[in-house]
């Protein structure tokens, strides 16, 4: 039997949970985590400098153009376009 022929039997486990992940400007009111960034590397940095990363919470407030939400205690919005480009998970596993 050849050393690749016993990996394909044997099951693979995920390193990590399996995190459904929506857009920012889809999210409904409530919390999520950001968990990750589709943007242009120029907006992506200026997120970061606002204080928004991967693994952040923040609380959508108002799903409109501009998309409101609260992060570390501040509330901010962000033009429904460049929202987009923001990864969110709801922050209560569901």
């Amino acid at each position: 039997m050849s050393p690749t022929s016993s990996l394909a039997s044997e099951p693979v486990s995920p390193s990590a949970p399996v995190v459904s992940s929506q857009r920012l400007s889809a999210a409904d009111c409530g919390q999520f985590q950001i968990t990750g960034f589709e943007l242009p590397s120029d907006q992506e940095h200026r997120l970061r400098t606002m204080g928004l990363y991967e693994g952040q919470s923040l609380e959508v407030l108002r799903r409109s153009d501009p998309v409101i939400f609260k992060v570390a205690g501040a509330r901010m919005a962000l033009a429904r376009a460049i929202a987009g480009g923001v990864h969110v998970a709801s922050a209560n596993g569901g």
